[in-house]
């Protein structure tokens, strides 16, 4: 398994590749608590959650500076909601590690990324390396995102280049 990671905010080398070895055998996914056991829990809420397609994940917003990680499963690569989930929790102010897991495809990476998403796992290393090279290909977008709010004609005008 192969874990792609936002590490800095420099756009070059913002990404990281990391590998997670067959010893180890363990994905960011299978350390977190389902939002829906943690929402049930009495005990001390995990730092780790998982959020399914479908979820109600509203119970983390008023503990979204607590989580360290929360994943985003993706159960097919057109289902679209975990983009939407990882662009109202960085609205909401969600400052921790945000994963992308399961079924995505890497021709999404870019727009993952522009939802808020820093971490993506991948089943192979081919797929890693090109989402790595489709991550850093593109430097400047015009619309709003997570990652940069104002869109390209506010940013100029805002520093008085045109």
């Amino acid at each position: 398994m192969q874990t792609l990671t936002n590490t800095s905010l420099q756009i070059q080398s913002r990404y990281q590749l990391n590998i997670i070895g067959e010893q180890e055998n363990s994905t960011l996914r299978e350390q977190c608590c389902p939002v829906t056991h943690w929402q049930a829990s009495s005990e001390t809420k995990s730092g780790k959650v998982l959020v399914a397609a479908g979820d109600d994940f509203s119970p983390l917003f008023d503990h979204l500076n607590t989580l360290s990680h929360i994943v985003v499963e993706f159960p097919v690569f057109t289902d679209g909601r975990g983009f939407s989930t990882a662009r109202e929790l960085r609205e909401r102010g969600y400052s921790g590690t945000l994963v992308a897991a399961g079924n995505f495809i890497v021709d999404q990476i870019d727009y993952l990324a522009r939802c808020g998403f820093d971490t993506f796992e991948f089943n192979s290393e081919t797929l890693a390396e090109i989402a790595r090279g489709k991550l850093n290909a593109t430097q400047e977008v015009y619309q709003g995102d997570a990652l940069q709010p104002l869109p390209l004609f506010r940013r100029r005008s805002t520093t008085g280049v045109m």
